[in-house]
């Protein structure tokens, strides 16, 4: 069953929590995406090495943000302080979900999700080996899917409007997603806790 206040619930708290703090996770953002377009234009390669470390920053961020701990743009490039780990976290995610996206879309989907909680593992326990992680998330998953699938779904009307502004809106967007995801993340765990 689909908590659908839940969902309306940290929605609204990332709206309040990024009050006052739009123009640094706006920069939070297009630091992320300058470094990727850097790589883009450089060669792909260290785009796909760079990407998982800086995913990984960006979720400790907005996690930070959505624990009012006022972080700083510089904390997006903390997932480089454990880059190998996060590179083959990344990659094994990564890997998983393309395995199973092969077969069908539907388990993809839902490897996918399952695994959705990865970055957030990541960010907040540096200690954590991959499979630790992996396994982790799995676990936290475990009868959520169907509620992250609506939470994201929920965005899906952000995200189609952002096309009309050329991607420009997706400075505010994501910001936004990803401090409801992080408020979902702590709904979770606290959740599991106490169970």
């Amino acid at each position: 069953m689909v908590d659908t206040k839940l969902i309306g619930k940290v929605r609204q708290e990332a709206r309040q929590q990024l009050k006052g703090n739009k123009l640094d996770a706006a920069m939070t953002i297009l630091a992320q995406f300058s470094v990727c377009l850097m790589c883009v234009v450089g060669l792909v390669i260290p785009l796909l090495f760079a990407a998982g470390a800086l995913n990984i920053g960006s979720y400790e961020y907005f996690y930070l943000l959505s624990e009012n701990k006022n972080p700083k743009v510089s904390d997006t490039f903390r997932g480089f302080n454990y880059y190998p780990r996060n590179l083959l976290l990344s990659l094994a995610r990564g890997s998983i979900t393309l395995l199973w996206s092969i077969l069908l879309v539907v388990p993809g989907v839902m490897v996918g999700l399952m695994y959705s909680q990865t970055s957030f593992i990541a960010a907040l326990n540096p200690e954590k080996k991959v499979g630790e992680i992996l396994k982790e998330s799995a676990d936290l998953t475990r009868g959520k899917k169907r509620e992250i699938f609506v939470l994201n779904l929920s965005f899906i009307g952000w995200f189609m409007l952002s096309a009309l502004t050329l991607g420009i809106l997706l400075l505010w967007i994501i910001p936004y997603y990803r401090t409801t995801k992080a408020n979902y993340y702590k709904h979770i765990t606290k959740t599991k806790e106490t169970n």
